[in-house]
C-alpha cells in the first residue's frame, strides 16, 4: 500500500509540476461603468480596460488568464494571445445591472474545472473588478438543497474550495461590502495610476504552482506510513472538491475493490445569465398582474357606478 502511495505522491509531483497557473478577472460592466471617473477625463469602462490591456499584455507564459464580464465570457481561460486579448477587452460596452454573485460563480465553476483539468496542481485566483454592490445578494446567502443540506453562499463556497479572491473598488466612494469577507487582497482603483497598479499587484501574486517538494527526504516521511494513513492519502488524491460552485458535493463511496466511485445528485443551478433573466421575467410578469388588476378593478367601478 505504501507503494502505489508512493508512486502517486511521484506521479503528482512530477507529472504535472509544470502545470500553469490561472487568474479569471471579472470584470463589472453594468451600466455606471459608463460614467466618467471623478479624477479622469475617460469612463470608468475605459480606464479599465486600458489597465487590463497594458497588465495581462505582460503575463508570463505560464499564467493563463480568463475575463468574465457580465454579458459572458469575452476570453476564455487560456494561454495569452496578445491581439485576441485586446480585442476582446475593448468589445466591453456598460449596461444593465450588476448581477456580481452569479457571475462571480460562473468565473468560480470555470477555474475549478481548469483545476481538476491540471489534478489540481497550480495556483487559482479570482479577480473581481466593480464600480458598484451586488444586485444579487441573495446568491450569497446560506440556503438549503432539495435533499435539506446546506448550501453555502457563493463567496464562502468559492473560498472553501482554495480559490483566491481579490478584489479592487473602481471609482468608489466608499469600500465595498467585499472588503470584510474575501481572502485575498482589496484594493482601490480611484485613478487609471492605481487601477493599472492594483490589477498588476494581482496578477503578479499568481505563480506558486510549481513549489512542490519533489526531494528525497519528501519521499522519506511517507516511507513509515501505517496502511491506514494510506487509505487516506489514496482517497485524498483521487478525489477533488471541483464540483461546481452553487452545485451539491458528489457521494463518495469507496467499494470493496478500493474503487472510488462519485455520485452526482441532480444539479438545479442555472447557466451564466439566466438568474438576472428570471428576475426581469418575474418582475415584467408581476407588473402585468399589477395592471390587469387595476383594469379590472376600474371596470367593476364603472359598471357599479353604471347601475346606480
Amino acid at each position: 500500500m505504501r507503494f502505489i502511495v508512493a508512486i502517486l505522491m511521484a506521479l503528482c509531483l512530477f507529472g504535472t509540476v509544470q502545470a500553469d497557473d490561472s487568474i479569471v478577472i471579472v470584470l463589472d460592466t453594468s451600466g455606471s461603468m459608463g460614467e466618467y471617473m471623478r479624477s479622469a477625463g475617460k469612463t470608468r469602462m475605459e480606464v479599465a480596460q486600458q489597465a487590463l490591456i497594458d497588465v495581462l499584455s505582460q503575463v508570463p507564459d505560464t499564467t493563463k488568464i480568463g475575463i468574465l464580464s457580465f454579458d459572458g465570457w469575452i476570453y476564455p481561460i487560456g494561454p495569452v494571445d496578445r491581439s485576441k486579448l485586446e480585442t476582446a477587452i475593448r468589445s466591453t460596452r456598460p449596461s444593465g445591472g450588476t448581477p456580481l454573485y452569479e457571475y462571480m460563480r460562473g468565473a468560480g465553476t470555470a477555474l475549478l474545472k481548469e483545476r481538476a483539468q491540471q489534478l489540481n496542481v497550480g495556483s487559482y485566483k479570482m479577480l473581481v473588478i466593480t464600480d458598484g454592490e451586488a444586485g444579487d445578494d441573495r446568491l450569497n446567502d446560506p440556503s438549503r438543497f432539495e435533499d435539506g443540506t446546506t448550501r453555502p453562499g457563493v463567496l464562502d463556497d468559492i473560498m472553501s474550495r482554495n480559490i483566491t479572491v481579490d478584489t479592487i473598488a473602481l471609482d468608489m466612494a466608499s469600500d465595498h461590502a467585499l472588503k470584510r469577507s474575501i481572502n485575498g487582497t482589496y484594493m482601490k482603483g480611484d485613478d487609471p495610476q492605481s487601477l493599472t497598479k492594483a490589477v498588476s499587484d494581482a496578477v503578479a501574486e499568481v505563480g506558486y504552482g510549481d513549489s512542490q517538494d519533489a526531494s528525497d527526504s519528501a519521499f522519506a516521511e511517507i516511507a513509515d506510513l501505517p496502511d491506514e494513513a494510506a487509505v487516506v492519502i489514496l482517497k485524498g488524491l483521487s478525489t477533488f472538491p471541483n464540483y461546481g460552485i452553487g452545485e451539491q458535493p458528489p457521494v463518495i463511496t469507496v467499494v470493496d475493490d478500493g474503487v472510488v466511485v462519485q455520485e452526482v445528485p441532480p444539479q438545479t443551478v442555472p447557466e451564466l445569465g439566466q438568474e438576472e433573466s428570471s428576475n426581469f421575467t418575474g418582475f415584467i410578469l408581476g407588473f402585468l398582474g399589477v395592471c390587469l388588476g387595476l383594469f379590472v378593478l376600474f371596470v367593476i367601478i364603472n359598471v357599479a357606478r353604471g347601475m346606480q
